[in-house]
């Protein structure tokens, strides 16, 4: 086929080319655009696995700590660190980096999404435990399958999230007095970077969403055939999670303020609103980098989770789509 004509499809159907690209290698099609519920189970049991190692390492643990223990296998089979090294290395990335609740909530967010514009969660259900046409369950969702319904999810969940690392970071630099977790420049550079991608590009999936469902009927009539879920629980969702933010912002509880010496000699003091278990502190001022200093309060933990659990469900239930009619009436 001539690229023009390639071109000219991919322009008419950008997701139709997607879905039905020749990606076959040896009998096996690496195409999984054109596989979205088989996406969609992977990552649930994806999410139920971090659930899982979330529950088992703790409630702060993150996968941080099996993969630098993993770092240092070859080296403890050669007998050059010892077990409780290697015990030492999980216990100390404890509660740091990426923790296992942020896979477990993104990774639920995208199955959910995914599964409610393919064939409705309550079909779902029904229809795991194979009573679907028993009960008289209807498909529920909208039909969107393959790379649209996988897009769709994607971008939903990646602009949950970049929103949310956004609200954290200029929170961080704000109530703590670190510039350099804001800054365009160092190691934040590939961070401020990642979650602006994140957050535009999600974004323009979610504008997309929005013209998608507008379609031309006979060619003449402009018709809705979905639109977004701004119900009274969306509001609801969106008055707690405002709420939850104020209440890390302003935390009632107590606080364990702690002070870093500084390499010019200063002392820097955490501050006593928006408190953190991890504080990434510049001990050289301008250097652009931090060092971890680790404050265990699970109270604390538990408020950043929930943070991040009300926003996410937010975006979640406004991209529940719902469906209408001809009318323009649900």
């Amino acid at each position: 086929m001539h690229v023009s004509e390639k071109w000219r499809q991919y322009y008419q159907d950008p997701f139709g080319f997607v879905d039905n690209l020749d990606l076959h290698v040896r009998g096996l099609n690496f195409n999984f655009f054109s596989r979205s519920r088989k996406v969609a189970r992977n990552m649930l049991v994806f999410s139920l696995a971090m659930g899982v190692l979330w529950a088992v390492c703790g409630f702060d643990s993150s996968p941080a700590q099996l993969i630098h223990v993993l770092y240092q296998l070859p080296a403890y089979f050669q007998g050059q660190v010892s077990l409780a090294d290697l015990g030492q290395t999980y216990s100390g990335f404890y509660g740091k980096e990426m923790h296992f609740s942020a896979f477990v909530i993104y990774g639920l967010m995208f199955w959910a999404l995914s599964v409610h514009m393919d064939q409705g969660l309550r079909y779902w259900w029904a229809n795991l435990w194979g009573h679907a046409d028993a009960l008289g369950v209807d498909p529920g969702g909208l039909g969107i399958t393959k790379s649209k319904n996988i897009v769709f999810a994607t971008c939903l969940t990646l602009l949950a999230g970049g929103i949310f690392e956004f609200f954290w970071i200029y929170s961080f630099v704000y109530f703590h007095g670190q510039p350099w977790v804001g800054a365009f420049q160092g190691p934040q550079l590939g961070i401020i970077t990642q979650n602006i991608v994140f957050a535009f590009g999600g974004g323009l999936g979610v504008f997309y969403m929005w013209a998608d469902g507008y379609v031309l009927e006979n060619e003449v009539n402009l018709r809705r055939r979905w639109r977004f879920n701004w119900s009274r629980a969306t509001w609801v969702l969106i008055g707690l999670t405002v709420g939850s933010i104020v209440l890390w912002w302003f935390y009632p509880g107590p606080v364990q303020q702690i002070s870093v010496v500084l390499n010019n000699g200063q002392v820097w003091q955490s501050g006593r609103f928006f408190p953190q278990t991890l504080y990434t502190v510049e001990l050289t001022p301008g250097a652009g980098s931090g060092t971890w200093f680790y404050v265990p309060d699970d109270w604390i933990h538990g408020l950043n989770t929930l943070v991040k659990i009300l926003l996410t469900l937010c975006f979640t239930w406004v991209g529940m789509l719902k469906k209408v009619e001809k009318n323009g009436k649900l």
